[in-house]
């Protein structure tokens, strides 16, 4: 609205200028300074109006079904077999081995010894002195210089990257099964007592000849419909709100020392040991063997076999019998009851309180600056004046 003034303004002024021009010079001219316009941008400060929702959370029941272990006693009976042993005399024939002596002719070898003479030979030991060089290796040792490689350590920090997992926190919408209880209308029928007026007759009175008619109230039995309510269970997905943690990888960097090492060159004197061979002499006893052919007489024994009529032991088998008593077992069948835990499950209803989160459209006023174009005049310099 502010440029739209500005504009009109600016309009007129121009064709009042005009108008005058149009009329021509005036006796005296006053001078009437020039001017120009220009847009300027300015803040002014609004207030707005703004919707946002913001989370409720309430303490909602809910109902589950839950089923619950009992445990009862119940008497099962089973039957079963057990081994009954049973004793039986049984006869049985078993072979024993017995030694019995019985001559027999046995080849036996004897010894005979006869004197043979015989020819050996024998070592006979001799020693003698001799002389005899030999080397030897003499150490010798002198001082060299040399050269050898350290590694020295150098330090130095150096910029590493490293990634961290920040967690960020985000809504998410799940869904869960609730069990809810409807109301539903039954119709039932119920034996209704109510009593009825039934007409009764009864005999004339003294002195009349009409019987009289009375009412009696007899109990009815009707059958009435009535509705009842009873909860069914039903099961309904409902939706909710959680927080889920996630983790989002940054890489951040951070000054790390390192160790480097470089090769450094160092002289040092080491002692060198050297060897130079040396020829000596030495005396040395030489041991030798003569062999000598000698004679004598050695005792040989010879074996001949003879045969010859001993008591030998000879092992005989012979059967002998006996009576022994055989243990047998058979199964027997037999009955026998005992309790076993039989456990069954029964429906119980609970009610529990439940977070439950929803989202309430709230109104509130803010406050802000907002940019806005003004068509400002400017001043100029004043017009020359009329001569």
């Amino acid at each position: 609205m502010k440029r739209w003034a500005v504009g009109i303004g600016f309009l007129g002024l121009v064709l009042a200028v005009a108008s005058a021009e149009a009329r021509g010079p005036v006796a005296c001219c006053a001078p009437v300074p020039s001017c120009s316009y220009q847009y300027v941008t300015e803040y002014q400060t609004v207030q707005r109006t703004v919707c946002e929702y913001v989370p409720v959370t309430v303490m909602q029941d809910r109902t589950e079904v839950v089923m619950v272990p009992v445990k009862t006693k119940q008497k099962q009976t089973e039957t079963y077999t057990e081994m009954v042993a049973k004793t039986t005399p049984v006869k049985q024939t078993y072979y024993k081995c017995e030694y019995v002596t019985q001559k027999q002719k046995v080849a036996v070898v004897k010894p005979v010894t006869k004197m043979v003479e015989q020819t050996y030979q024998v070592m006979v030991p001799s020693t003698r002195v001799e002389k005899q060089q030999y080397q030897v290796q003499v150490p010798v040792t002198k001082v060299v210089k040399q050269q050898y490689q350290v590694q020295v350590p150098v330090t130095k920090v150096v910029k590493q990257q490293y990634q961290v997992q920040v967690p960020v926190t985000r809504i998410e919408e799940r869904q869960a099964a609730v069990t809810v209880c409807e109301t539903v209308p039954v119709v039932k029928t119920a034996q209704v007592c109510s009593y009825a007026k039934v007409p009764v007759t009864c005999p004339p009175a003294c002195g009349s000849c009409c019987p009289t008619i009375s009412f009696q109230c007899v109990p009815v039995t009707n059958t009435v419909s009535y509705i009842e309510y009873q909860s069914v269970p039903k099961t309904v997905m409902q939706k909710y709100q959680v927080q889920v943690c996630d983790y989002k990888t940054e890489t951040r960097t951070q000054d790390v020392t390192v160790c480097d090492y470089k090769t450094e060159t160092r002289t040092q004197d080491v002692t060198v040991c050297d060897y130079k061979t040396e020829t000596r002499t030495q005396d040395v006893t030489i041991h030798e063997c003569k062999i000598e052919t000698r004679k004598q007489q050695v005792p040989v024994v010879e074996y001949q076999t003879v045969e010859e009529e001993r008591n030998v032991q000879v092992m005989v088998t012979k059967p002998y019998e006996q009576v022994v008593n055989v243990t047998t077992y058979e199964c027997v069948p037999k009955t026998r009851t005992y309790e076993v835990d039989v456990v069954t499950y029964t429906t119980q209803t609970k009610v529990t309180k439940v977070p439950v989160t929803t989202y309430q459209l709230v109104t509130k006023v803010i406050t802000e600056r907002v940019p806005v174009v003004v068509c400002k005049p400017v001043m100029c310099a004043p017009a020359p004046t009329c001569p």
